[in-house]
């Protein structure tokens, strides 16, 4: 999965098809299979991420071999458990922006909230996404917030930021846990009806 980013890995165990002839289950699966697509590049890169040098930049240079390889083990494990958390979480759809996989990719829910992950810091060498946060809206804000640069987006008080440590699976799960009546299907039916998102 981490070579081929693209694949998706779906479990149809807690699905019952019974009750479904071919033709439903057909279609059932075109529409399940699918991710929307955005016509923007979600949470672009601002003039400041193009001159930012990483901290570790330089302390990278000074890693021996076997301190570089545990480095990108860790990466990799955790790449493979955002991949296995957000399918878990059966995200009502996922959509992706211009520059996907060196971009955030959106798991939007029922519950109206739209969670942001990034995979990938580089599409062309598969570097797997490291320091970045999650990125935490309502539906009906997506498309203005998720446009913002990361500088404006985190001082948003309509943004929850959350970093990959301690519990964050299970503070992402109470996000997608939240009860509250939300318009989800309206707003992407807007957004796809102006042309911003795609099937």
């Amino acid at each position: 999965m981490v070579e081929n980013p693209e694949l998706h890995v779906i479990d149809f165990v807690t699905m019952d098809f019974s009750g479904m002839d071919l033709a439903e289950v057909e279609s059932f699966m075109i529409e399940y299979l699918q991710d929307l697509k955005a016509n923007w590049e979600i949470i672009p890169p601002s003039e400041m991420d193009k001159d930012f040098i990483p901290r570790d930049k330089n302390a990278r240079n000074y890693l021996t071999e076997e301190e570089r390889q545990q480095k990108q083990e860790k990466l990799v494990e955790l790449y493979m458990q955002k991949k296995d958390f957000y399918d878990r979480t059966d995200p009502f759809f996922r959509i992706i922006g211009k520059n996907t996989f060196e971009g955030y990719v959106g798991h939007i829910y029922t519950n109206g909230k739209v969670v942001l992950d990034k995979f990938f810091e580089n599409q062309d060498t598969g570097r797997v996404a490291e320091n970045q946060a999650i990125y935490v809206m309502n539906i009906s804000d997506f498309y203005r917030l998720s446009s913002l640069p990361k500088q404006e987006l985190i001082h948003n008080p309509l943004c929850k930021r959350i970093y990959h440590a301690g519990n964050w699976q299970g503070k992402i799960q109470t996000v997608i846990e939240d009860k509250r009546k939300s318009k989800t299907a309206e707003e992407l039916k807007k957004l796809i009806k102006t042309g911003n998102v795609q099937k």
